[in-house]
């Protein structure tokens, strides 16, 4: 009878187990199927969001071929996305694109944007080139002001100026005066904007120029590629 007893308390304890777990199926089931569903919708979001800045980058770069085309018509215009990089150097001032020497892409080509001038690659490897930013103390552009005068920009010594290094012509500097690119050199062609006189200053070399805005954020930008470089047609 013990035994008889014994089988039969496992028995209802086997069963009372199985309908609790039963039971409580549909209280655990929906739960992992809501877990499944939002993380497909995450990665939908996601992946409609990678469209979308895709879309987004290439409307940019369209956007900005039609911009410079009529002004660079000596350069060949290669759209590239910069992205901000931190030099070694606290004292220099640099950025990445994601192009390089499969574009042919060289050291000394200058590297403008939406709003004007960015900067000079000073070094290129495969799917990569850095550059050199308009703020770095290194980088030096031949410039022409409203008036047709003309003089070197230097950057820094500060992020986003940058200060007339040498004049060519007699140069007095009003604040709000615009600077562009004189187009000599050949890295980068003429009227490009380089900045505002945000402080004059006498002598002229005093003065501060504030370069274009948002200089080192992400960004697309052209590299300025000469149509005697490289086999361009």
């Amino acid at each position: 009878m013990k035994r008889k007893k014994s089988a039969y308390w496992a028995v209802s304890c086997w069963l009372g187990l199985a309908l609790l777990g039963y039971g409580l199926q549909p209280l655990v089931t929906p739960r992992r199927s809501s877990d499944a569903q939002r993380m497909l919708q995450e990665r939908i979001i996601q992946k409609s969001l990678l469209i979308d800045a895709e879309n987004a980058s290439i409307v940019d770069r369209q956007l900005l071929l039609d911009l410079f085309l009529p002004e660079a018509s000596n350069f060949e215009l290669v759209p590239a996305r910069m992205i901000p990089s931190r030099d070694l150097s606290p004292l220099r001032s640099s950025a990445v694109i994601d192009r390089g020497l499969e574009s042919r892409l060289a050291p000394g080509m200058g590297v403008i944007g939406a709003q004007g001038i960015v900067g000079q690659i000073y070094q290129v490897g495969n799917g990569w080139s850095r550059i050199q930013l308009a703020d770095d103390p290194a980088f030096v552009v031949p410039f022409q002001d409203e008036q047709d005068m003309r003089g070197i920009l230097a950057g820094g010594p500060g992020r986003g100026v940058g200060y007339p290094k040498l004049r060519l012509d007699p140069l007095v500097l009003a604040e709000g005066d615009l600077l562009y690119t004189d187009g000599s050199g050949g890295v980068f062609p003429p009227s490009i904007y380089i900045g505002i006189v945000d402080q004059s200053r006498i002598p002229a070399r005093d003065s501060v120029i504030r370069l274009p805005a948002g200089l080192d954020n992400s960004q697309e930008v052209l590299v300025l590629t000469p149509l005697d470089v490289g086999g361009s047609p």
